[in-house]
C-alpha cells in the first residue's frame, strides 16, 4: 500500500523565522500542593503514589484539508479504542495544523501553535514538516497511516519503564473556571509538562477542499493546550478552560512531561470527565 502525505512548503524558510519555542509556549509555574502518581485518574481525586508505568503518547499532526490524512485520523482513533479496551496507558492526541487552510477548507481545529509544535520537532527529528505525522513519546516520527510503524513503535514504548511520575488535581472556582494542580517526580527543573484538553469522537462534514463531500471522524481532538516549564519542585496549577466549552461527555485531559531540549517524553496520565 503507497503511503501520501503532504509536505509544508518552504519548511527550511519556516524552521530558520521561528521564534524559540520555549518563547512562545511554555510559562513559569507557580507553586501547588504535592502529589504523585503515573495512573490514570478520576475527576476530583488524586491517585495513590505509584511507581512511573511504561506508556506510549502518541501525536497525530492532521489537517481537514489534507486527502491523505483521513486514514491516518482512523488508525488513531483504532489504537485509542484498542488501547482503552485492553487498559494500555496508551495517550493519543490529534493536532490540527493550519498550513493546508489556504486550499479551501479552513480546518476549525486547526492552531497556529500546533503548526509551530510540529515544527520544533522537525528541528530535532528528521526536518520535514508534512501531514499526516506521527510522533510517539517525542522520539520517533513516520507517515501518520504507517500502521505497522506505529504499532511497532507503542509495543516498544510499552516495554520501557517511565522516568516521571504525574499527579493532576481538577478545580472549579466559584465562576466554573477549571484549573488544574499538578505534581510532577522524576524530572528536573527546567522540564516540561504539556497539558492537553482533548475532544473526543467527532464528526465532521467537509464542504470545500480536498476532503469536500466526505464526513471526517476524530478521536482526541486538541482543544486547549498549555505548556509550562518544571521548576525544582514539580508543582503548580494552570487554567484549562475551552473556548468554546468541550461537552462534557467528551472531554478528558491528558498530560505529558518532556525534556525541554529533545522533546523525549518521560510519563504521562490523564483525567476522564473533568467538565
Amino acid at each position: 500500500m503507497k503511503h501520501l502525505m503532504k509536505y509544508l512548503p518552504s519548511a527550511a524558510a519556516a524552521f530558520a523565522a521561528m521564534a524559540p519555542f520555549a518563547a512562545s509556549s511554555v510559562s513559569s509555574a507557580p507553586s501547588a500542593p504535592s502529589a504523585q502518581s503515573a495512573a490514570s485518574q478520576p475527576s476530583g481525586k488524586s491517585a495513590p503514589p505509584m511507581p512511573p508505568a511504561p506508556f506510549a503518547v502518541v501525536e497525530l499532526f492532521t489537517s481537514e484539508g489534507c486527502s491523505s490524512c483521513p486514514p491516518a485520523d482512523k488508525l488513531l482513533s483504532d489504537l485509542a479504542v484498542e488501547a482503552e479496551s485492553a487498559g494500555k496507558p496508551v495517550f493519543v492526541l490529534s493536532f490540527h495544523v493550519d498550513y493546508w487552510n489556504y486550499l479551501g477548507w479552513t480546518d476549525p481545529f486547526s492552531r497556529p501553535e500546533f503548526t509551530r509544535r510540529q515544527q520544533r520537532y522537525a528541528q530535532i527529528l528528521d526536518g520535514r514538516v508534512y501531514t499526516p505525522q506521527m510522533i510517539v513519546n517525542g522520539s520517533e516520527a513516520f507517515i501518520g497511516s504507517q500502521e505497522a510503524t506505529a504499532r511497532r513503535s507503542i509495543g516498544i514504548a510499552l516495554e520501557q519503564s517511565a522516568g516521571a511520575a504525574i499527579t493532576l488535581m481538577p478545580v472549579r472556582d466559584a465562576g466554573g473556571g477549571l484549573t488544574v494542580e499538578y505534581a510532577v517526580t522524576g524530572t528536573q527543573e527546567g522540564d516540561l509538562l504539556n497539558l492537553a484538553v482533548v475532544d473526543q469522537g467527532i464528526s465532521m462534514p467537509v464542504k470545500r477542499g480536498e476532503n469536500k463531500g466526505r464526513i471526517l471522524k476524530h478521536e482526541n481532538v486538541v482543544r486547549v493546550f498549555r505548556t509550562v516549564r518544571l521548576d525544582a519542585e514539580g508543582k503548580g496549577s494552570v487554567g484549562l478552560e475551552a473556548t468554546p466549552p468541550v461537552p462534557s461527555v467528551h472531554a478528558m485531559i491528558i498530560a505529558y512531561a518532556q525534556k525541554s531540549g529533545t522533546l523525549r517524553t518521560l510519563g504521562a496520565t490523564r483525567i476522564l470527565s473533568v467538565f
